[in-house]
């Protein structure tokens, strides 16, 4: 090694020792904490002076209370359903649900911090103290990732026919996406096998093989979140005025698609913007375009608080149950306790 790059390990090596101690661990922590609450605040800031409750306005508020309150519930069930899509490829019978759920939601708040490296990042901390493998976790992230975007893809092409009316590229890319997912179903292996090369080809260790049974389920899961989280989309087109149908198609694959758009868009923390751009553009085709954009303001805003309230929630009573003791199965531990005491 040459003498250059000597100094330079040994700054890394005691900044390692140094975050590796209980204090300066508790401190960073506390400091991540800070960083991940002020950039939702700033998101929800954002959302509110981007005219959030001037949309909501718009509307009669009797109208308008139930779509939101039901739109609200049902996207908070989706992002939980995208949370058990990710745990079928970190489970296992030695590993904690409890924790995994854990690794997921920080995860998850880390997204509104600008940068995606941070998310995952967080969750292979949160998983080490758990005892949960890094390679487990970085895998659960890639494949999850896959059948989730492929999922949201597949749902996002019920909306092309609202693009492009009843035209021959329409019908063609419907037909694609069809025999996209029954492939992916039939040969779920397919999937994992191009998520490893693609991982592999980035440079990172090689995943963790997942069995076809967890990619189909997975699938599953992600494609039942997709449909719930969407669903507020249709309830507030249906506050709108628009049709049943155009509203069902429009808030569940128009959601799908605009946030498969935003998350491709590594650039923009959260895919703000881009996901605002493509969910306009395909509630445009069935409302008039300021009843689309309103309805895009206030999906950003409900988003928002339901990913908020959900993960945040969960993570403050875990938090608190973890403090007392208590284990996964409610029980209280008693600290201090040796084997033969009772």
């Amino acid at each position: 090694m040459s003498a250059s790059r000597r100094p330079l390990r040994h700054a890394i090596t005691t900044l390692g020792r140094l975050a590796g101690r209980p204090a300066v661990r508790r401190t960073l922590w506390l400091l991540a904490g800070c960083v991940v609450t002020a950039s939702i605040l700033l998101a929800l800031r954002s959302s509110l002076d981007e005219g959030g409750l001037t949309a909501l306005r718009m509307f009669d508020s009797a109208a308008i209370a139930w779509p939101l309150a039901g739109g609200l519930v049902a996207n908070v069930v989706g992002v939980w359903l995208s949370m058990r899509a990710w745990r079928v490829f970190v489970d296992g019978p030695s590993v904690d649900p409890r924790s995994t759920t854990r690794i997921f939601y920080v995860g998850f708040l880390s997204k509104f911090v600008p940068g995606r490296v941070w998310g995952i990042l967080a969750q292979i901390e949160v998983g080490r103290a758990a005892g949960v493998d890094a390679r487990r976790i970085v895998s659960a992230f890639f494949l999850s990732m896959a059948t989730g975007l492929l999922a949201g893809a597949l749902l996002g092409v019920a909306t092309v026919p609202l693009a492009f009316e009843a035209s021959f590229l329409a019908t063609t890319l419907v037909v694609a996406g069809t025999v996209a997912a029954v492939v992916v179903v039939a040969w779920p292996r397919l999937l994992t096998r191009a998520v490893r090369r693609a991982v592999t080809a980035a440079g990172r260790a090689e995943v963790v093989e997942a069995t076809p049974a967890e990619v189909r389920t997975s699938l599953l899961l992600a494609t039942s979140g997709w449909v719930l989280s969407g669903a507020h989309v249709g309830l507030l087109s249906l506050a709108a005025g628009a049709g049943t149908g155009a509203a069902v198609v429009a808030g569940i694959g128009g959601f799908a698609a605009a946030t498969v758009a935003g998350t491709l868009a590594v650039v923009f923390p959260d895919g703000i913007g881009v996901r605002e751009v493509a969910l306009t553009a395909v509630l445009a085709a069935i409302l008039p375009l300021d009843g689309a954009i309103a309805i895009v303001l206030m999906s950003r805003l409900l988003c928002l608080v339901g990913e908020v309230l959900l993960c945040g929630s969960w993570l403050l009573v875990d938090l608190v149950r973890r403090r007392r003791g208590t284990p996964p199965d409610g029980t209280r531990q008693l600290v201090g306790a040796g084997a033969g005491e009772r």
